[in-house]
């Protein structure tokens, strides 16, 4: 089911249209990894003489990494993932949706860290995202923001805090889980 395009869940416990939940089609699913790519190493450009196959290994982790926590959140919801998700005819676009249809809708967002530098836009963007998503939704609607860092590093700890602190004054429904690869590391 996560493959395929096109509207995934009946539009008749949902506040709008028939355009509720949708896949993101692979052109948007390339443009949201090359964002990815670029908010993993805190918007630093390449290094000179960084060659393709390093970008490669990256955008390799990242997407690893983003199907490794999807299945770990599924398994402890107890509910089947839709990855690569956009939510309306806006596109306000998830690493996964998990949907109690009728009950509950959770939206995951996994954000792949290699560097300590946070680009604000990132945070903007994704609490912008997240609040159009719940004045969209007619059913309880829940955040989880994963934070996934490669390595151990102190400096990744005020990351976290930048999060924990934009998100501490939302009306949003937002859990923050921490994962640290270097207790799992999903592109062995």
């Amino acid at each position: 089911m996560t493959e395929h395009h096109g509207k995934l869940y009946s539009p008749g416990d949902y506040k709008n249209d028939s355009s509720f939940l949708s896949t993101l089609t692979p052109e948007e699913q390339e443009n949201k990894l090359r964002d990815n790519v670029q908010e993993a190493t805190g918007g630093q450009p390449d290094k000179a003489g960084s060659s393709y196959r390093t970008h490669s290994k990256l955008r390799d982790k990242i997407v690893n990494t983003e199907k490794y926590v999807t299945e770990k959140v599924s398994s402890e919801l107890g509910v089947e993932a839709v990855a690569n998700v956009k939510v309306s005819k806006e596109k306000y676009t998830f690493d996964a949706a998990y949907v109690v249809e009728g009950q509950k809708a959770t939206f995951l967002d996994v954000k792949y860290y290699s560097h300590p530098t946070i680009l604000f836009k990132s945070v903007e963007e994704f609490l912008y995202r997240a609040k159009l998503t719940q004045s969209y939704m007619s059913i309880e609607t829940k955040f989880i923001l994963a934070l996934v860092f490669d390595k151990k590093n102190k400096s990744f700890e005020s990351l976290v805090d930048v999060w924990d602190n934009s998100i501490s004054d939302q009306d949003l429904d937002i859990e923050i889980r921490v994962f640290d690869l270097t207790k799992y590391k999903p592109n062995k």
